[in-house]
């Protein structure tokens, strides 16, 4: 039996408000299916919040990584994540090392942001994907 949390609890409610058979899906097949159906877990509010169906925005190009490893490894981590993206993918961002907070405080997280390009020079594809980008390097 699935633990009873909140969002679970709450999505067995909302399903059944919506005439959605609960018992026919597991706990993730559930809150698919409720997204399907327009619904959304606000973790903020602990509720199920309908939106008006509307057009989804255009995916970003962007590949956004969290590297996120122990201070002694951190820099070989982000080093290994940037090889794996090399073929065919440019860093067009990466932050600054961030130190997480206790009791993970021997951790460390580095963002970097990827796009496709093979071939493309680093403004070429800044300027290519957001013509208003200002790169501050």
């Amino acid at each position: 039996m699935a633990r009873m949390t909140v969002k679970f609890s709450s999505a067995l409610i909302t399903a059944e408000q919506n005439q959605v058979r609960a018992h026919d899906y597991d706990r993730e097949q559930l809150y698919k299916r409720l997204n399907e159906l327009g619904w959304w877990w606000d973790s903020k509010k602990k509720e199920w919040v309908q939106f008006a169906d509307e057009p989804a925005d255009e995916p970003t190009p962007l590949i956004m990584v969290r590297v996120w490893a122990s201070d002694e490894n951190i820099a070989r981590a982000v080093e290994a994540v940037r090889g794996a993206l090399a073929n065919g993918y440019v860093v067009i961002q990466e932050s600054k090392v961030y130190p997480c907070r206790p009791p993970k405080q021997r951790e460390s997280r580095v963002y970097l942001q990827f796009i496709p390009g093979a071939g493309m020079t680093r403004a070429e594809l800044i300027q290519e994907n957001d013509p208003f980008a200002i790169e501050l390097d």
